[in-house]
């Protein structure tokens, strides 16, 4: 598996790509959606992976799904997050508009990738 890292925007969170088998799984996209575009290469982009709602860790979500026509994990409690405006940035200020699947407790396969657990983010 190939681990691609790069902080990104106002927060430099760290946004990574993980490569297996020629297809990618897409964590935290938070700013800057052409970086990320860059960092998936030629890879085969399946899903997004949030850890959690927080901007700096979804500013690029809308941009990336639609884009790739992939799905998002959230887990469920911070789903709510994703719509504070309140909380971002100024030129992130815009209602997210991608629909998250409910990433819970326990074992998700997106593809060749297994994901064994996620927390989420107290409002």
């Amino acid at each position: 598996m190939n681990i691609i890292k790069r902080p990104l925007g106002l927060y430099k969170a760290n946004c990574y790509v993980l490569i297996k088998d020629g297809k990618s799984l897409i964590i935290d996209p938070g700013f800057h959606s052409k970086h990320i575009i860059e960092m998936v290469g030629d890879s085969e982009p399946i899903a997004v992976l949030l850890t959690h709602g927080h901007c700096d860790h979804v500013s690029a979500l809308d941009e990336i799904c639609e884009y790739y026509n992939i799905p998002a994990y959230l887990h469920p409690l911070d789903q709510e997050l994703l719509q504070l405006i309140r909380r971002r940035p100024s030129v992130y200020k815009k209602k997210m508009y991608t629909n998250c699947k409910d990433l819970v407790a326990g074992k998700l396969e997106v593809g060749p990738f297994k994901i064994m657990r996620t927390s989420y983010t107290r409002p």
